[in-house]
Parts: structure tokens; C-alpha cells; sequence
């Protein structure tokens, strides 16, 4: 009979002392540890320019979800086509000329 003798296979490597996997677990629970309130949700927003920053807020999400149905690697130019605008252009605009260009609804005053 004959001794089977141990493999070479792959070796492993004790990934609980591994100085980059600690550095990728502590940057993963310093940033799940941002500010937030109870519902997980941004905190809420108060003062002067509050009226402007949700509609900055508006804006932005309204962006990212026209740019989330149209195709990859066409976005840009489609956006374009269709508002007049590179998303670019858009982002550094008055948050009430982004919304009026995007269709969203502005608070009237009076």
C-alpha cells in the first residue's frame, strides 16, 4: 500500500490579522454610522435656506432617476436631447431653474 502524501493545494491565508480587511471592515461600519435619524432617512432640514436645499434635494433625485431608465453609455446625450441640458449643467444651476427645466412643481410666493 502505498502513502498518499498531502496536497499543495491552495493556501489559506488567516484573513482575521489581515491589516487590509480590518481597514475595509472599519471603513465599512464608520460609514453605515453616518448621520441619520430614527427612520434612516436624511435628518431633517431647517432654517433659512431649508426651502431651497429640499428642492436642491428634489432636484437631485429627480436626476438620478430619469438617469436610472435611460441606457447605459447614452445618458448624457439623451438627457440632453431631451431637456436641453447636460446633467452637469443642470446640477450647477438655481435649484428653481433645475426644477423648472426638470418639470417639477416650485413653491409659489406671493
Amino acid at each position: 500500500m502505498s502513502k498518499s502524501t498531502p496536497s499543495n493545494g491552495p493556501r489559506q491565508i488567516n484573513l482575521v490579522n489581515s491589516k487590509r480587511l480590518q481597514a475595509l471592515r472599519s471603513g465599512s461600519t464608520a460609514a453605515e454610522s453616518g448621520p441619520s435619524n430614527r427612520n434612516g432617512s436624511t435628518p431633517p432640514l431647517a432654517g433659512p435656506d431649508a426651502a431651497s436645499a429640499r428642492l436642491q434635494l428634489e432636484v437631485s433625485r429627480c436626476l438620478a432617476e430619469i438617469l436610472r431608465q435611460l441606457p447605459p453609455g447614452k445618458q448624457r446625450s439623451l438627457f440632453k436631447i431631451r431637456y436641453g441640458v447636460y446633467p452637469e449643467q443642470l446640477e450647477s444651476l438655481a435649484p428653481n431653474e433645475a426644477a423648472r427645466i426638470l418639470g417639477l412643481p416650485v413653491g409659489q410666493r406671493r
